[in-house]
């Protein structure tokens, strides 16, 4: 069987100024078969913006209980401060991961940019909005994928990553899914999957895109539940 060819250009979704832990060991971990091509999107959610614009959109003041309008101003220039915080440490990623690397903000939809995203690259990476540096408490790469060139892609990527941080990996078959001769892992059934994601612990999961179908779920809706950066895999 030959080698799976590892994603050449990735696209990483942002949401705040903190990186996730693990993206710079994955980063490192592509970058070691070539030169992957890195396109980051540091993603304005044009919902909340709209939503802070209405008019009867309030804040309260937690000293004073006091009520006030929203300073949409203020938003944006946190948003802003988040970006350059973002795009300042993702370049010393990519500088040390020996990464070709280009930082945008886009102004949209979060569900929209995730779901575009995936259509014209290899593989996605969102992070999660809340996740904060997890240390000690990460215990494990989880990979869910099926046992077809895809699968086998996303099973390269978790298997690098684990090997690079010496974590443990769990390899994770969909019940419908037979796991090839030679190829070890979990059997787990459709309705298990969003219980895996929200199991707290994990410092990246790995999953290849098709299965995004079988689940009947979009790419948005799982990565909101993971609590811990997702990266699915074409």
């Amino acid at each position: 069987m030959s080698t799976p060819t590892r994603p050449r250009r990735l696209v990483v979704t942002l949401s705040g100024r903190r990186l996730p832990r693990s993206l710079g060991a994955l980063l490192r971990a592509l970058g070691d078969d070539g030169t992957p091509e890195l396109h980051a999107m540091f993603i304005e959610d044009s919902d909340l913006l709209k939503a802070v614009s209405l008019p009867f959109a309030f804040e309260f003041c937690v000293a004073t209980s006091a009520r006030r309008p929203i300073d949409r101003a203020r938003i944006e220039a946190h948003l802003r401060s988040d970006a350059a915080a973002a795009q300042r440490d993702l370049a010393e990623l990519a500088r040390a991961s020996g990464l070709s690397w280009r930082f945008e903000i886009v102004r949209e939809r979060s569900r929209t940019v995730v779901t575009r995203a995936l259509a014209v690259t290899d593989a996605v990476i969102v992070t999660p909005h809340g996740e904060t540096n997890p240390g000690d408490a990460s215990r494990d790469i989880v990979c869910i994928a099926e046992d077809d060139e895809a699968g086998a892609r996303a099973r390269a990527v978790a298997g690098a990553l684990a090997t690079a941080e010496h974590l443990p990996l769990e390899d994770y078959h969909l019940a419908a899914a037979t796991p090839a001769p030679g190829v070890t892992g979990h059997v787990l059934s459709a309705t298990a999957v969003p219980g895996i994601l929200r199991r707290p612990g994990h410092r990246l999961v790995v999953i290849n895109g098709a299965l995004i179908e079988t689940l009947d779920a979009s790419v948005h809706d799982l990565a909101e539940i993971s609590t811990a950066p997702l990266v699915i895999v074409r």
